[in-house]
């Protein structure tokens, strides 16, 4: 739903001998207002675990399949060398985020025409229905 949160958790874990540094990004622009990656960046140390929270939350609706903008980096820091080996992997992401939708009939509203004091109230009808996907209460 527009405008709701969803979040997924994933877990890193280092098996190595030597701690790993790792960094998300969100690549591009029109992807990085709609993903929230925490933590982004940090070190596992030998046989520990970190889990990844990735946050999805939209102000308008998007359909994402098997999208690939959130890249990971983990890399093996040596001390006393300046570039340790690195590898990169994507973190695919399907999502959908739609309006409530709903049909208001009649469309140009509820008309009771003159009244005069004291008489009968008109009774008028008009009916809701919901269009969308998602199932909602009005009051």
């Amino acid at each position: 739903r527009v405008g709701a949160t969803a979040r997924e958790e994933m877990v890193l874990a280092n098996n190595g001998k030597y701690p790993v540094d790792f960094g998300f990004v969100v690549r591009k622009a029109a992807t990085r207002d709609l993903f929230t990656v925490e933590p982004a960046t940090g070190t596992i140390q030998p046989g520990e675990k970190e889990t990844i929270g990735v946050t999805f939350c939209s102000l308008r609706e998007v359909n994402l399949k098997d999208n690939k903008d959130i890249r990971c980096t983990i890399s093996e820091p040596h001390e006393g060398v300046c570039a340790g080996k690195f590898e990169t992997f994507d973190v695919s992401a399907s999502v959908r985020s739609y309006w409530s939708m709903f049909r208001l009939q009649p469309a140009r509203g509820v008309t009771f025409g003159a009244v005069k004091f004291n008489e009968e109230p008109r009774k008028r009808r008009f009916d809701i229905k919901n269009e969308g996907q998602f199932d909602f209460a009005f009051t």
